[in-house]
């Protein structure tokens, strides 16, 4: 069966480096109907940082935590490998806002 996998939140949004985030995602079932997944994982990755894995629960929702890495908006990617009967999917990218302690204290830009 086809998938869908998807990014639904970044918390927070705006980090300093060295700061955590936390990456919620979703993936379901596409096709007669838009079924949770509920097994596998979602590997979440910061490009040029770290990467993190999400565990789905029976929902087809999981989250894992990140540490910010250099200033600036960083994309993340997260994509579902599949399993057997289900195939892989890769969510749009979204972003999360690393700034300096200026910005920061000043609220955003």
């Amino acid at each position: 069966a086809d998938t869908s996998t998807s990014i639904q939140s970044i918390s927070p949004p705006q980090v300093m480096p060295g700061q955590s985030y936390t990456v919620t995602v979703r993936s379901r079932r596409v096709g007669v109907a838009v079924l949770p997944l509920g097994r596998g994982s979602v590997t979440v990755q910061e490009i040029g940082g770290g990467s993190c894995v999400a565990t789905l629960t029976t929902t087809g929702d999981g989250s894992c935590t990140l540490t910010a890495s250099a200033l600036g908006t960083r994309t993340i990617n997260a994509s579902y490998p599949g399993v057997a009967g289900f195939r892989a999917s890769n969510a749009p990218s979204a972003t999360v806002s690393v700034v300096g302690p200026e910005l920061f204290k000043n609220g955003f830009e």
